[in-house]
């Protein structure tokens, strides 16, 4: 028996959705290119470093702290995907000024 794969499948059964665009304010935008910019920097030499005493200690097969910066490395890694993934895709938005004719994205409504 032959059967089809549905367009945009994955192998597996697991579905690829078609990301549109990730609307954001400039402080959102900054805010999250400074989280980025941290766990790039900052957050991967700590993670050296915790997984270099780790290392010093020996044997890895029971060294918890080699475990604990492993997962350390791998949630930052993947927050950076996230991050550089959401980025990629970001359209800032501006606050509109003055009375709006419609309501759009930036338009604060006052009741």
């Amino acid at each position: 028996m032959y059967t089809r794969a549905r367009e945009g499948s994955k192998p597996g059964g697991g579905r690829k959705l078609k990301q549109g665009p990730v609307y954001i304010t400039p402080e959102g935008m900054k805010r999250l290119e400074n989280e980025l910019s941290q766990l790039k920097s900052v957050r991967r030499q700590q993670i050296s470093e915790q997984m270099g005493a780790a290392l010093e200690e020996g044997d890895l097969r029971e060294n918890a702290g080699y475990d604990e910066a492993r997962r350390a490395m791998w949630d930052n890694e993947s927050r950076i995907s996230q991050l550089e993934e959401i980025l990629s895709r970001a359209k800032v938005i501006e606050r509109a000024t003055g009375a709006p004719a419609e309501i759009q994205l930036g338009v604060t409504l006052e009741t």
